[in-house]
Protein backbone atom coordinates (compact mmCIF):
# COMPACT_ATOMS: atom_id res chain seq x y z
CA UNK A 1 0.00 0.00 0.00
CA UNK A 2 3.06 2.34 0.53
CA UNK A 3 4.22 2.37 -2.80
CA UNK A 4 0.22 3.07 -3.80
CA UNK A 5 -0.15 6.00 -1.52
CA UNK A 6 3.40 7.20 -3.09
CA UNK A 7 2.04 6.58 -6.75
CA UNK A 8 -0.85 8.14 -5.88
CA UNK A 9 0.40 11.60 -4.36
CA UNK A 10 2.88 12.00 -7.22
CA UNK A 11 -0.99 11.72 -9.61
CA UNK A 12 0.58 8.37 -11.09
CA UNK A 13 -2.29 5.97 -11.16
CA UNK A 14 -5.15 5.53 -13.25
CA UNK A 15 -8.39 6.91 -12.51
CA UNK A 16 -9.82 3.12 -10.94
CA UNK A 17 -6.37 2.91 -8.70
CA UNK A 18 -6.74 6.55 -7.27
CA UNK A 19 -10.46 5.84 -6.35
CA UNK A 20 -9.31 2.83 -3.88
CA UNK A 21 -6.74 4.53 -2.30
CA UNK A 22 -8.99 7.64 -1.75
CA UNK A 23 -11.79 4.99 -0.19
CA UNK A 24 -8.82 3.46 1.83
CA UNK A 25 -7.88 6.48 3.05
CA UNK A 26 -11.34 7.59 4.34
CA UNK A 27 -11.50 3.93 6.51
CA UNK A 28 -7.91 3.71 7.17
CA UNK A 29 -6.43 6.51 9.67
CA UNK A 30 -3.05 5.14 8.82
CA UNK A 31 -3.11 5.23 4.94
CA UNK A 32 -5.27 8.76 5.53
CA UNK A 33 -1.65 10.09 7.76
CA UNK A 34 0.72 8.91 5.16
CA UNK A 35 -1.36 10.94 2.70
CA UNK A 36 -1.44 13.81 4.29
CA UNK A 37 2.71 13.42 5.20
CA UNK A 38 3.27 12.79 1.51
CA UNK A 39 1.62 15.72 0.59
CA UNK A 40 3.04 18.06 3.49
CA UNK A 41 6.18 16.65 1.89
CA UNK A 42 5.94 17.36 -1.37
CA UNK A 43 4.61 20.62 -0.66
CA UNK A 44 7.30 21.53 1.60
CA UNK A 45 10.06 20.24 -0.88
CA UNK A 46 8.29 21.98 -3.74
CA UNK A 47 8.80 25.14 -1.78
CA UNK A 48 11.71 24.66 -0.81
CA UNK A 49 13.02 24.23 -4.53
CA UNK A 50 11.33 26.81 -5.84
CA UNK A 51 12.78 28.77 -9.05
CA UNK A 52 12.22 32.27 -9.31
CA UNK A 53 11.00 32.59 -13.01
CA UNK A 54 12.24 35.21 -15.28
CA UNK A 55 11.21 38.88 -14.72
CA UNK A 56 9.42 38.88 -18.28
CA UNK A 57 7.47 35.70 -17.59
CA UNK A 58 5.86 37.03 -14.16
CA UNK A 59 3.89 40.04 -16.42
CA UNK A 60 2.73 37.34 -18.98
CA UNK A 61 1.37 35.16 -16.21
CA UNK A 62 -0.01 38.04 -14.30
CA UNK A 63 -2.09 38.59 -17.51
CA UNK A 64 -3.47 35.44 -18.14
CA UNK A 65 -4.19 35.18 -14.52
CA UNK A 66 -6.73 38.23 -14.87
CA UNK A 67 -7.97 36.69 -18.18
CA UNK A 68 -8.69 33.83 -16.51
CA UNK A 69 -10.50 36.35 -13.87
CA UNK A 70 -12.40 38.35 -16.81
CA UNK A 71 -13.82 35.37 -17.84
CA UNK A 72 -14.89 33.55 -14.77
CA UNK A 73 -16.89 36.84 -13.70
CA UNK A 74 -18.54 37.49 -17.20
CA UNK A 75 -19.87 33.28 -16.83
CA UNK A 76 -22.10 34.38 -14.74
CA UNK A 77 -21.00 31.66 -11.67
CA UNK A 78 -20.76 32.37 -8.42
CA UNK A 79 -16.94 32.87 -8.35
CA UNK A 80 -14.12 30.41 -6.85
CA UNK A 81 -14.29 30.69 -3.13
CA UNK A 82 -10.51 31.54 -1.15
CA UNK A 83 -9.17 33.22 2.00
CA UNK A 84 -9.53 36.73 0.90
CA UNK A 85 -13.30 36.37 -0.58
CA UNK A 86 -15.80 38.70 1.27
CA UNK A 87 -19.60 38.46 1.58
CA UNK A 88 -20.12 40.89 -1.16
CA UNK A 89 -17.90 38.93 -3.46
CA UNK A 90 -21.57 36.82 -2.99
CA UNK A 91 -24.12 39.15 -2.98
CA UNK A 92 -25.73 38.55 -6.32
CA UNK A 93 -26.06 35.14 -4.79
CA UNK A 94 -27.47 36.01 -1.31
CA UNK A 95 -29.96 38.18 -2.18
CA UNK A 96 -33.80 38.16 -0.56
CA UNK A 97 -34.91 35.23 -3.46
CA UNK A 98 -32.69 32.60 -1.51
CA UNK A 99 -34.48 32.51 1.85
CA UNK A 100 -34.64 29.18 4.61
CA UNK A 101 -38.16 28.12 4.16
CA UNK A 102 -39.55 27.45 8.29
CA UNK A 103 -39.05 24.19 9.44
CA UNK A 104 -36.74 23.22 6.86
CA UNK A 105 -34.63 21.53 9.92
CA UNK A 106 -31.30 21.09 10.87
CA UNK A 107 -29.82 21.84 7.17
CA UNK A 108 -31.35 23.57 4.80
CA UNK A 109 -29.24 23.58 1.13
CA UNK A 110 -29.97 25.63 -2.12
CA UNK A 111 -27.69 24.38 -5.20
CA UNK A 112 -26.08 27.93 -6.82
CA UNK A 113 -23.91 26.50 -9.75
CA UNK A 114 -22.61 22.81 -10.17
CA UNK A 115 -20.23 21.64 -12.86
CA UNK A 116 -17.19 19.04 -13.12
CA UNK A 117 -14.78 21.53 -11.79
CA UNK A 118 -16.94 22.96 -8.76
CA UNK A 119 -20.22 22.69 -6.50
CA UNK A 120 -21.75 26.07 -4.98
CA UNK A 121 -24.31 26.24 -2.42
CA UNK A 122 -26.08 28.39 0.20
CA UNK A 123 -26.31 26.79 3.10
CA UNK A 124 -28.38 27.03 6.83
CA UNK A 125 -27.08 25.30 9.86
CA UNK A 126 -29.12 25.24 13.15
CA UNK A 127 -27.17 22.83 14.83
CA UNK A 128 -24.49 20.90 13.80
CA UNK A 129 -23.35 18.72 11.41
CA UNK A 130 -21.26 15.33 12.57
CA UNK A 131 -17.50 14.34 11.69
CA UNK A 132 -16.77 13.69 7.65
CA UNK A 133 -14.13 13.09 5.31
CA UNK A 134 -13.83 14.54 2.08
CA UNK A 135 -11.68 11.95 -0.85
CA UNK A 136 -12.55 14.00 -4.21
CA UNK A 137 -12.72 17.92 -2.99
CA UNK A 138 -11.56 20.74 -1.03
CA UNK A 139 -14.27 21.84 0.80
CA UNK A 140 -14.08 25.51 1.83
CA UNK A 141 -16.69 28.18 3.87
CA UNK A 142 -17.78 31.70 3.76
CA UNK A 143 -19.59 32.31 6.89
CA UNK A 144 -22.19 34.65 5.92
CA UNK A 145 -24.75 34.70 9.30
CA UNK A 146 -24.77 33.64 12.33
CA UNK A 147 -21.32 32.14 14.12
CA UNK A 148 -19.73 28.27 14.17
CA UNK A 149 -17.49 26.13 15.80
CA UNK A 150 -15.30 23.76 12.69
CA UNK A 151 -13.20 21.23 13.98
CA UNK A 152 -10.76 20.21 11.08
CA UNK A 153 -8.67 17.39 12.75
CA UNK A 154 -7.51 17.95 15.77
CA UNK A 155 -7.87 22.30 15.50
CA UNK A 156 -10.78 24.00 17.02
CA UNK A 157 -11.75 27.39 14.62
CA UNK A 158 -14.50 30.13 16.03
CA UNK A 159 -16.12 31.74 12.83
CA UNK A 160 -18.07 34.76 12.40
CA UNK A 161 -19.31 36.85 9.08
CA UNK A 162 -17.13 37.23 6.79
CA UNK A 163 -14.37 34.44 8.01
CA UNK A 164 -14.06 31.76 5.35
CA UNK A 165 -12.67 28.73 5.89
CA UNK A 166 -10.80 25.81 4.01
CA UNK A 167 -11.11 22.13 4.61
CA UNK A 168 -8.30 19.62 3.05
CA UNK A 169 -8.99 16.46 1.59
CA UNK A 170 -8.60 13.23 3.73
CA UNK A 171 -9.17 15.37 6.70
CA UNK A 172 -11.87 14.61 9.11
CA UNK A 173 -13.85 17.66 10.24
CA UNK A 174 -17.36 18.71 11.95
CA UNK A 175 -19.28 22.10 12.17
CA UNK A 176 -21.41 23.37 15.46
CA UNK A 177 -23.80 26.29 15.40
CA UNK A 178 -22.44 28.54 17.95
CA UNK A 179 -25.06 31.25 17.62
CA UNK A 180 -29.14 31.74 18.76
CA UNK A 181 -29.79 31.54 14.49
CA UNK A 182 -28.84 29.37 12.00
CA UNK A 183 -25.16 29.77 10.63
CA UNK A 184 -25.68 30.74 6.75
CA UNK A 185 -22.53 30.25 4.51
CA UNK A 186 -21.64 29.63 0.84
CA UNK A 187 -20.08 26.18 0.96
CA UNK A 188 -17.79 25.37 -2.24
CA UNK A 189 -16.61 22.21 -2.69
CA UNK A 190 -13.68 22.13 -5.69
CA UNK A 191 -13.28 19.07 -6.96
CA UNK A 192 -9.88 17.06 -7.14
CA UNK A 193 -9.07 14.38 -9.68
Amino acid sequence: MDELVERYVLGLLDVETAQRVEATAVHDVQVREMLKELQEAMARHASDNAAQPPTALRSHVIQAIQLEVEKERASGRPPLLHNKSTIVDFASWTGAEHVRPEGSGNVHYILLDESDDRQTALVWLEHEEPTEIHTNCVERFLILEGTCDVTIGKELHGLIPGNVITIPMFTEHSVRVTSTIPCKAILQRVMVV
